[in-house]
């Protein structure tokens, strides 16, 4: 292991490995790998890089070359979080407390006790429309109503936790709504709709008992890509009519199950202490990728996906992943 950690100390000093039997003008060429994309931040890399030391807005400008951290205001007050899609089922259980399942018109479809669970069905009603049904826990139908165009909003008690019980990421409610769309024959689109800041909360890409600085700089580029994805495709993406989808696609997102899951309070705390700072370029949010280990160099981001190149997504040394990463084995 240390002999691979010096290696990729040497190359980010910059030194040139030239073989004895190398011919003058004999050219290296080394590209990053590990696990993900390797574009931007490096996670391992900024747990290491935290254990050394460093201050969360250094790690961030580290990895995205040229840019500053500051504060800006979100894009929108509240995000739309694609939680299922295209889905002729969805089954809700009020986990605490209670929820209510009401029509965007305002008409109260059905009351949800604690611990009592929901079938939301779309299926044609007599008039051969696309409508709600619901059903409780025994199968039996209790309300139907509404349309593509009057949702179905469940709206919880205060404090009340609503688990989405899809058989996928786990999905615990316990900020903002929920909201379906009905896009189809037996299809809706389910949504959570949450306070910008407060979606970060839910977000499971990185263990909560990393350093400090390493979550504030994971909560920085997270809230980063949040931002600027969202103020450029806004917030009725085809596929989900969301702003955000909930898994890689976008950013793992199970919601409440993150707060109250072992050190939960830890990421929460990051959050809140980096709220409003993001990653910039030329006073404008950049996209702010990043995957989980780099092999010990970043790389461009056109070499990876192709296209314009980015000034501040440069293929940059990222020693300190050696260091966390080996540990661990």
């Amino acid at each position: 292991m240390r002999s691979r950690l010096a290696f990729a100390l040497i190359l980010c000093a910059g030194l040139v490995l030239v073989p004895g039997t190398a011919g003058a003008g004999t050219t290296f060429t080394f590209h990053g790998s590990g696990w993900g994309h390797g574009i931007g931040l490096s996670q391992w890399g900024t747990q290491g890089l935290a254990t050394k030391g460093w201050g969360s807005d250094r790690i961030v400008k580290h990895y995205s070359r040229g840019t500053s951290v500051a504060q800006r205001t979100p894009p929108a007050q509240r995000f739309r979080i694609g939680l299922l899609q295209y889905e002729g089922t969805i089954v809700l259980r009020a986990a605490r407390r209670s929820f209510r399942l009401q029509l965007s018109s305002g008409r109260v479809l059905s009351r949800v006790p604690e611990g009592s669970t929901r079938y939301i069905l779309i299926r044609k009603n007599a008039s051969g429309h696309n409508v709600y049904k619901i059903k409780n826990g025994s199968g039996q139908l209790v309300a139907q109503g509404g349309s593509s165009s009057n949702h179905l909003l469940a709206l919880r008690s205060s404090g009340a936790v609503i688990r989405v019980l899809d058989g996928g990421w786990p999905h615990g409610v316990g900020r903002g709504l929920l909201q379906f769309n009905i896009v189809g024959t037996r299809a809706a689109h389910l949504l959570a709709l949450v306070p910008a800041e407060q979606y970060l909360y839910g977000l499971a890409e990185v263990p909560a008992s990393w350093d400090m600085d390493a979550l504030e700089a994971q909560a920085i580029a997270a809230r980063s890509y949040a931002w600027e994805k969202i103020r450029r495709l806004g917030q009725n993406r085809s596929g989900c009519n969301c702003g955000l989808f909930a898994t890689v696609s976008d950013q793992v997102y199970i919601g409440w199950d993150k707060e109250v899951a072992i050190m939960g309070d830890r990421w929460v705390t990051a959050v809140t202490n980096s709220a409003r700072r993001v990653a910039q370029r030329d006073g404008a949010t950049i996209q702010a990728y990043y995957s989980s280990a780099s092999g010990g160099h970043t790389e461009n981001n056109e070499v990876v996906w192709g296209g314009s190149p980015l000034s501040y997504l440069r293929g940059v040394c990222d020693p300190a992943e050696w260091d966390v990463t080996t540990a661990s084995e």
